[in-house]
Formats: C-alpha cells, sequence, structure tokens
C-alpha cells in the first residue's frame, strides 16, 4: 500500500507539486473524489502511515491500495483553484471540493 505523501512524493512534471496540498485540503480532495458516490472501490490509504483521513473509506468491492491518476490529477486542479481564488465551481468534483471545504458532507 502506498499512502498520498508516499504517492506524491513519486509525482514529476507537472503534477510534482502536489504533495504541497495542505493536510485539511487534503481530507477535502479526498471527501470530493473517494466517497460511495463517486468511486468504487474502498479507500486504504491514507496521508501517511499514521496520520489516518477522516473521511469514510467507502464500501467498495475492490481496494484502492493508493492514491489514483484521476486523485492526482484532481489534487493539483484543486491547488490551481485556491491558487486563483476560485469561488464559483458549480460542477462535479469542483463543487463537491468546495463543498467539503465549506464543512457540507458530500
Amino acid at each position: 500500500m502506498s499512502h498520498f505523501r508516499e504517492t506524491a512524493e513519486r509525482q514529476t512534471g507537472v503534477y510534482a507539486d502536489v504533495g504541497d496540498i495542505g493536510r485539511e485540503a487534503l481530507d477535502h480532495a479526498v471527501e470530493a473524489c473517494c466517497v460511495d458516490s463517486q468511486c468504487s472501490a474502498r479507500r486504504e490509504w491514507d496521508a501517511t502511515d499514521d496520520d489516518e483521513i477522516a473521511v469514510p473509506r467507502g464500501d467498495g468491492e475492490f481496494p484502492c491500495r493508493e492514491p489514483c491518476s484521476l486523485f492526482i490529477a484532481k489534487v493539483r486542479e484543486f491547488q490551481k483553484m485556491e491558487e486563483c481564488g476560485e469561488d464559483d465551481a458549480e460542477d462535479g468534483y469542483r463543487a463537491r471540493y468546495r463543498s467539503a471545504r465549506r464543512g457540507g458532507r458530500t
């Protein structure tokens, strides 16, 4: 199994900075992307081995043993949203991320 920080350290190119995401923002990204309504896998990874992400892991039949490429891409997108101060996301993952950030459950 590979936790988020370990997976993020392996990223290169445009994804090299995904590991810079803040801890709270990581929780919001997981809530936007990895809950049962969005993913059919059951998340087994956390931020690190000793830093558990407090978002439901899901009930999927298949284990998710590391952050997938879709999740890494979305983390990058969420980071760009934060940098630009975008606050008008109304569709898909962006809207779920904003909802999670504002304290609403998706």
